[in-house]
């Protein structure tokens, strides 16, 4: 008997159809080994060539399995560039065919880094800074940064906006005054320049008042103390909120020589007030700067000297005029406004000199009533104070402003 030849099965390229990453998946990672999966008749002569836009790959980088299951898995190798797979039953394309993949780049933290930092943000405005690349190649968005941004209490809301050229903006708003720390991390790496730490400042919303002696200086190798008060009036609805103590700097230099610093230490009392003590090491002229939140509260330093032996007074009483008030009332604090001068009849910024005062009766049998004395700055009660039955006596006027 004479053997007929064998016909060969010829195969449709409509029974197949392509499945995998950059198909109807999200593209594989570069450096990966890209797979995808036909689905179709099995021993069908399946060929696949992927090629990139300049160059096609080796033949033998592409490996294609039938597996037996009506499927067969073609493995390629994935870089930087896109990619275009022609995938083909019997020299003829299957549905979709070309099909084009782009890689999903891979980088590390440290082909990123933040840009335009501020030294200082101003509390409540919106305000923003970048993530950039530092890798030319990166003309792509998508990566998934996790930003950190956080002050002594609050972590602060933030959004991030993917500009899809690689640069990122990260855009928040500060709550709360004093030092905010910010982290960018890549796949948990920080990318260049995080963390980094500013403040946050209220501007000039800070309300002062300095007092003591120390402010005018004093005797050398003796500890010398000043005070100051410091509070955050944003919102003339709600009350004061007290200035942290890590937004206080205190500089203490000669005034012929400014690059020494002469050491402080500043003591917290309570929320918002603070003793300042330093110590002088020999006589002469220097100089106090109190910054809060990066700026002076003052247009010029507090000049002081250093002496051997004490310095008399200050304020001069003679020279210091009290406005006596028409009338007083039960119940309340009476205000005595005092324009306080020194010797000379020129105002005096802060007096070293305490004040006191007596309640005298009109009627000999009737005893004092004490009082109690303070220095209060002419401003709208950015400070409140507190008394316990006692008659109160406020001092204030226009040189004691901070």
């Amino acid at each position: 008997s004479i053997d007929e030849p064998k016909q060969e099965h010829i195969f449709d390229p409509l029974q197949f159809a392509v499945t995998g990453p950059g198909i109807d998946e999200p593209p594989p990672k570069q450096g990966e080994t890209g797979v995808i999966t036909v689905h179709g008749p099995k021993d069908a002569p399946i060929t696949a060539v992927v090629s990139t836009p300049v160059e096609r790959l080796p033949a033998d980088s592409v490996q294609i399995k039938d597996n037996q299951d009506d499927t067969y898995t073609i493995t390629y190798p994935v870089g930087s560039d896109p990619l275009n797979i022609d995938v083909r039953v019997d020299g003829k394309n299957v549905p979709g065919s070309p099909f084009g993949v782009t890689p999903k780049l891979v980088f590390s933290a440290t082909d990123f880094t933040v840009a335009s930092v501020l030294s200082r943000y101003r509390a409540h405005k919106h305000t923003i800074f970048r993530i950039i690349p530092t890798n030319d190649t990166i003309t792509t968005g998508g990566q998934q940064f996790k930003v950190i941004i956080k002050s002594r209490t609050v972590d602060h809301q933030f959004e991030i906006t993917d500009r899809q050229t690689g640069e990122h903006t990260v855009g928040f708003v500060p709550i709360e005054c004093g030092s905010i720390t910010c982290e960018v991390t890549l796949e948990n790496d920080h990318v260049r320049g995080s963390p980094f730490t500013s403040f946050v400042v209220p501007g000039e919303s800070v309300k002062t008042v300095v007092s003591g002696d120390g402010i005018y200086g004093g005797l050398i190798n003796i500890p010398l103390v000043f005070s100051l008060l410091a509070v955050i009036a944003e919102d003339p609805s709600r009350p004061p909120l007290p200035v942290p103590v890590d937004a206080v700097e205190v500089v203490i230099t000669p005034v012929q020589d400014k690059e020494r610093r002469i050491p402080s230490e500043i003591k917290e009392l309570k929320p918002g007030s603070f003793d300042i003590t330093y110590t002088l090491p020999s006589p002469g002229d220097y100089s106090i700067e109190i910054i809060i939140f990066g700026e002076s509260i003052s247009a010029e330093p507090f000049f002081l000297k250093a002496h051997v032996t004490p310095l008399p007074p200050i304020v001069d009483p003679s020279n210091c005029l009290i406005t006596q008030p028409p009338d007083v009332h039960v119940g309340s604090v009476v205000k005595l406004p005092i324009d306080i001068k020194d010797s000379d009849g020129k105002p005096v910024k802060i007096p070293n000199l305490p004040f006191t005062a007596k309640l005298l009766p009109a009627e000999d049998t009737v005893p004092e009533i004490p009082l109690t004395v303070d220095i209060h700055p002419n401003v709208d009660d950015i400070f409140h104070t507190d008394h316990n039955g006692d008659i109160t006596v406020i001092v204030y006027g226009p040189g004691l402003m901070g």
